[in-house]
């Protein structure tokens, strides 16, 4: 999720720093076990009337909650694109407005600072970012730092940003089947159209890494059809229909992908050169059931479908 426009005032950014310096203040810190199913809540996890809160974290609770469920969502957002992995993959959301769809971690992490930048925040704003990812979240092998941080978001505030930033943060984490619990979740209640197409596509990148090809491509359609100019929705869906062996939804993706972009097109090449890599690494490799359709229906994939095709050969 690229940052949103946001300007922290004095007087919050003082409260947060009173409450990170009290080793006792548990509003903000939430443990990995309660993270998931703290952000499966419809409703904020604290109040006024909660009891053992301090005056800083009560003055939180009643007057700037917003404020601080946004700072906590950004700090979740800029620690995730540090993540030192190149073999994972992460949505457009982590891109900083970037057009390809789908980028590695390392290549979100090297973008990390320009994406922030042209989201014109203010630089004591970009430090709070980085005060609160360090100091509100807890010593990382009890907190890891960005699930907890959404957690803590979505306790003061419920929204669906958290959700999928958390479900990002689960699957980098190699848990991608709470990832897939926390996407459902927004699949199942977004009333925002860009959200709902977020989380399907990153449904079927969850189950896709545990092996889960059916589910996967069921989820990539699903983005498809909300969503008839993603790009990426398409790539993803002509190669999970080849590993499923499913000639019809291959073909009709792959003509879908050649009305919409040609071969030379940048997450096109970004894909298919992904696809290479990861199999040269042996992240991932064809099916049967993918090498038995291309031996008889190659010729039938055409365009951008054809350079996929040809990542299976």
């Amino acid at each position: 999720m690229s940052p949103e426009a946001f300007t922290l005032e004095p007087e919050v950014e003082a409260i947060l720093r009173e409450v990170a310096a009290d080793p006792d203040s548990g509003l903000l810190r939430v443990e990995r076990r309660k993270a998931a199913r703290e952000l499966m809540q419809r409703t904020p996890g604290v109040g006024p009337a909660t009891a053992g809160l301090s005056a800083a974290e009560r003055e939180i609770v009643t007057v700037h909650r917003a404020e601080v469920a946004t700072v906590l969502r950004q700090a979740a957002w800029t620690q995730l694109c540090r993540i030192d992995s190149s073999t994972q993959l992460v949505s457009k959301h982590l891109a900083g407005g970037k057009n390809i769809e789908s980028l590695s971690v390392r290549e979100v992490q090297q973008r990390a600072t320009v994406a922030a930048a042209t989201h014109s925040l203010a630089t004591p704003d970009r430090d709070t970012f980085e005060f609160c990812a360090h100091n509100l979240t807890g010593p990382a092998h009890k907190w890891p730092m960005p699930l907890s941080l959404c957690a803590a978001s979505h306790r003061l505030l419920p929204t669906n940003q958290a959700r999928l930033l958390g479900g990002l943060s689960l699957m980098l984490q190699a848990q991608p089947q709470g990832g897939v619990a926390l996407m459902r979740s927004v699949c199942n209640n977004s009333p925002s159209h860009e959200h709902l197409v977020a989380a399907w596509i990153n449904v079927g990148l969850a189950w896709s890494i545990v092996g889960g090809f059916h589910q996967s491509l069921e989820a990539y359609e699903h983005a498809s059809r909300l969503d008839q100019s993603r790009t990426i929705a398409f790539a993803y869906t002509v190669a999970l229909a080849l590993q499923c062996g499913s000639k019809a939804r291959g073909i009709q993706a792959s003509v879908r992908l050649a009305e919409m972009v040609d071969e030379a097109d940048v997450v096109i090449d970004w894909y298919v050169s992904s696809l290479r890599s990861r199999r040269s690494a042996y992240l991932w490799r064809p099916t049967p059931l993918s090498q038995q359709l291309l031996a008889h229906a190659r010729s039938e994939f055409t365009g951008p479908g054809r350079r996929i095709a040809d990542a299976f050969a």
